[in-house]
């Protein structure tokens, strides 16, 4: 199952990390800024739809992970993703040059804390969802959780 997702995307350009981390990040957005307006059917919407999608990348990316670790003898593989290339330099004269990027990778233990984050978090909002049904600050406290999960996401 693992093949044509890794042909996809390959593990040393795993750009599916960033979807999995854009996607609460554009939760937080949308209801943070257009949230009051949009009223609270979509904000529930909205909130549910981009934790649940980024739990089913975390999954593929899972998948993804063990597809590749049976490929090499269950060795230490991990994916990578590099966001943006800030800036090269290099330690001297004479010496190669050195990329700072700023990159995210994915090995076993933090594809499980992914899945975990993406799997309770999305849980936790279904619950909120009905818990905050009443509250003023609805749209607010969903961009405020979304982007906990997103602030979570970039620690693991």
């Amino acid at each position: 199952m693992g093949h044509w997702l890794l042909s996809m995307f390959p593990a040393t350009d795993f750009s599916l990390i960033g979807a999995i981390l854009g996607l609460p990040l554009l939760g937080a957005f949308v209801n943070g800024v257009w949230g009051r307006r949009l009223g609270k059917q979509a904000v529930r919407l909205m909130t549910l739809a981009v934790i649940g999608l980024s739990f089913v990348a975390s999954l593929y990316s899972f998948i993804a992970l063990h597809t590749l670790a049976d490929e090499n003898n269950h060795e230490h593989v991990k994916l990578a993703w590099t966001a943006w290339a800030w800036m090269h330099t290099n330690g001297g004269p004479g010496v190669t040059s050195i990329p700072i990027d700023l990159r995210f990778s994915i090995d076993a233990l933090s594809g499980v804390m992914m899945l975990v984050v993406t799997g309770v978090g999305w849980l936790i909002h279904l619950y909120a969802t009905s818990y905050m049904e009443k509250d003023d600050g609805f749209a607010r406290f969903f961009a405020y959780m979304n982007l906990f999960v997103f602030s979570m996401l970039v620690l693991i």
